[in-house]
């Protein structure tokens, strides 16, 4: 279990609220769409929590305007706006696009967050697989604790909306960093083929990590190849969570240093 401070920051990081992070050994903070249900009929209500934590494990947090550069619901025929009202739990709770596979897809604003200890910063890399971030970190001289990283979220979740059919499928929706299924995971598939957008185009040797619900304490691992594509092993029923961080430097904006991109992809069998 994690504990109350860690949960304490990863619920403030969430909610884009600067923090600073004292904490040793504080790596991951996902960001998802956390969907009551992955399967609907027609007409019945897309319902979803906005969740940050770990391992599946997280809080929900309410729906804030202020904070989304775009929040949107769309299938094959066409896309509508959320329209949540502030302060909402859970955040979404809106009708469903008709029949197919509707992609709800999020983009906040960009945050910051500074690190005044240099192992919470090590742990996080090698998390995520970014250990070579700390290799240019070394040789651009910056400072081991005191700057600033400044992160964007992008959240996507797959809802199946009547019987599932392979002809229904996700889909590039625009956001800047981005996980696509190129399979329908509601099809009854032991696995699922996705492929790692950055600025529409494939990011090759990446790492997402792959989270399933109930095995909360799981995560596997798996990189992109060349053309940014990746296989993810499905375990049965339950909450899945895919996330991949890229990570760029940043010049000249002291005590900016860094700048991440968070993508999530989650659907429910």
């Amino acid at each position: 279990m994690k504990p109350p401070l860690l949960k304490m920051f990863a619920f403030l990081l969430g909610l884009g609220v600067p923090v600073t992070l004292p904490l040793a050994g504080a790596t991951a903070h996902e960001y998802w769409i956390s969907l009551e249900r992955g399967q609907l009929q027609a007409g019945e209500p897309i319902v979803a929590d906005l969740k940050v934590g770990e391992h599946l494990s997280g809080t929900a947090y309410p729906y804030l305007g202020d904070r989304y550069v775009s929040f949107r619901i769309q299938n094959a025929d066409g896309q509508a706006a959320v329209e949540s009202f502030e302060g909402d739990l859970p955040a979404v709770r809106q009708a469903s696009l008709d029949r197919g596979l509707n992609i709800v897809a999020q983009q906040t604003i960009a945050f910051r967050l500074t690190y005044d200890d240099p192992e919470t910063f090590r742990a996080y890399l090698a998390y995520e697989g970014l250990d070579h971030i700390l290799a240019e970190h070394e040789k651009r001289g910056l400072a081991q604790t005191g700057f600033s990283e400044r992160y964007t979220r992008y959240a996507k979740a797959l809802v199946q909306v009547g019987p599932a059919s392979t002809r229904d499928a996700d889909r590039f929706t625009g956001l800047p960093f981005e996980v696509v299924a190129i399979d329908n995971p509601y099809t009854g598939r032991d696995k699922v083929r996705v492929q790692l957008l950055w600025q529409g185009k494939p990011l090759g040797n990446a790492q997402i990590n792959v989270f399933h619900a109930p095995s909360r304490e799981a995560k596997t691992e798996v990189r992109t190849d060349a053309e940014g594509r990746a296989e993810i092993p499905l375990q049965g029923d339950g909450e899945y969570l895919l996330n991949a961080v890229h990570m760029l430097p940043v010049e000249g904006a002291p005590p900016v240093a860094w700048e991440s991109h968070w993508a999530s992809l989650s659907f429910r069998l």
